[in-house]
């Protein structure tokens, strides 16, 4: 029930987003015309499957199915999220935690596994009902693909998404974990990248820039065709001396031809110029609403907090006893210490990134870092204190006082501004400052040639990375 409401939500709000003067047919037109492809290669698919028993055909035709694909991907996963999932998701079951219930896997990544690395006949009729399904799916993202608003803002995000998407589910083998197809799979999305731009109705001034993406999307492809193997495909070189190059030339586009950032609700910002930006996510992202936003007066205080023992119901315990900032804000121990000194059931993890996490804990049980640190205190064994004593706490410093004026714009201290407020400290934990950060932004000597090496092993023949 919850996936088909999805659809119906994502189909309501894109179709109401009316943009006078932008919208573009041709685009539209160009990606029906794709996935009528996809859908056609497909049918023809799910008739092999039920007479051959060939597992080099049947290989090779979901090869063309998996490649037709990636050349109407950008429009599916941006607009279709819901059906895209079924169509290129993980061959995992899908949990929805609001309904408590999984949903089995569908697409490419099922098929994959009943056809690599041989085909059982005893399997047929799994794989014809996954293909059928598929085609299923295809007809349904027709539909919703005939219905959206493609204008240039859409299209542009969707774009510069696409190539991010090469690299951190293309190229480390996450949509392709068994065939191992991920490179010829984004050369066909690159060779398309150029015919995508194209559309994006600019004007002449913007000429020169698509002509130059064209080009450097040639490249990238080229360099695909030559290092084709999975296995020893440079993906450093790669990200750095092409991806990323498309990523700034794509920004450079939308700059000059006046397209709006789209305002999503994302933690990678539309604005970002490449993925590896310092400042390319968004610590607010998942914030539980707009009062929440981060300051840096909020993290000021945030930081006195963090390191008060007065937060524990005893006043010999902070935060930063167990998160300490010389062990990664960690406590360096293989499962945390009570207050009793007895040994907890789990770890402390690193707090460093957890900003731009979905859900906080193991099993995900609070949404965002506010309530992450409520149940931290309020636990018995960890903290054994309470929000509202420290609210008593804090109302007696002055100098807490004057960081809750500056953070909030009142002295008196509310639950939830304490929350916030080491929430807001957490966040500015994302330094982005490595030396892989650094090389990725142009630095080539701040990886050795072995750690280059490794990087490509982690994105690649290891799989670490997906």
């Amino acid at each position: 029930m919850r996936y088909f409401l999805s659809l119906i939500v994502t189909f309501l709000a894109l179709t109401s987003c009316q943009k006078e003067n932008r919208y573009t047919v041709s685009v539209k037109s160009t990606v029906l015309a794709e996935a009528d492809s996809l859908l056609t290669a497909t049918k023809q698919f799910s008739e092999l499957a039920n007479k051959s028993n060939d597992t080099k055909a049947l290989q090779a035709k979901f090869m063309q199915c998996r490649v037709l694909y990636k050349r109407s991907e950008w429009a599916i996963e941006y607009f279709i999220p819901d059906v895209a999932r079924f169509i290129n998701g993980p061959a995992l079951d899908e949990l929805e935690l609001e309904e408590n219930r999984e949903f089995p896997p569908h697409g490419f990544q099922v098929i994959e596994e009943l056809l690599f690395p041989e085909f059982d006949p005893k399997t047929r009729g799994e794989l014809v009902r996954e293909i059928n399904t598929l085609a299923s799916n295809i007809m349904i993202c027709q539909k919703h693909l005939d219905a959206v608003t493609m204008s240039n803002d859409y299209v542009m995000d969707a774009a510069k998404l696409q190539v991010y998407r090469i690299i951190t589910l293309g190229i480390t083998g996450f949509d392709s974990p068994v065939a191992l197809a991920s490179v010829p799979e984004a050369k066909a999305s690159l060779e398309y990248l150029p015919q995508l731009v194209g559309m994006i109705g600019t004007g002449t001034t913007t000429d020169p820039i698509k002509d130059q993406i064209a080009a450097l999307a040639k490249k990238a492809a080229k360099y695909c065709a030559v290092n084709n193997d999975f296995n020893t495909f440079d993906r450093a070189v790669f990200i750095l001396e092409y991806l990323n190059p498309i990523s700034k030339k794509l920004s450079e586009l939308q700059k000059a031809a006046n397209i709006p950032y789209v305002n999503r609700t994302n933690a990678l910002r539309a604005n970002a110029v490449t993925l590896f930006d310092e400042n390319a996510f968004d610590v607010d992202a998942f914030i539980p609403s707009p009062e929440y936003e981060f300051s840096k007066e909020k993290a000021a205080l945030g930081e006195k907090l963090f390191y008060d023992t007065m937060l524990s119901g005893d006043n010999t315990r902070s935060c930063a006893s167990c998160h300490s900032p010389e062990k990664a804000f960690t406590d360096g121990i293989k499962t945390s210490t009570s207050l009793s000194g007895s040994s907890l059931r789990r770890n402390t993890p690193t707090l460093t990134y957890a900003s731009l996490q979905h859900g906080q804990f193991w099993d995900l049980r609070q949404p965002d870092l506010e309530k992450q640190s409520m149940d931290v205190v309020s636990n018995a064994d960890e903290m054994h204190g309470s929000m509202a004593n420290i609210a008593k706490k804090v109302a007696g410093s002055e100098e807490y006082k004057k960081l809750f004026v500056s953070a909030f714009g009142k002295g008196d201290a509310r639950e939830w501004q304490i929350q916030n407020a080491i929430a807001s400290y957490i966040r500015t934990l994302n330094k982005f400052n490595s030396r892989f950060d650094k090389y990725m932004r142009g630095d080539v000597k701040a990886l050795t040639a072995n750690e280059i090496n490794g990087m490509n092993l982690i994105n690649g023949k290891d799989k670490s990375a997906t």
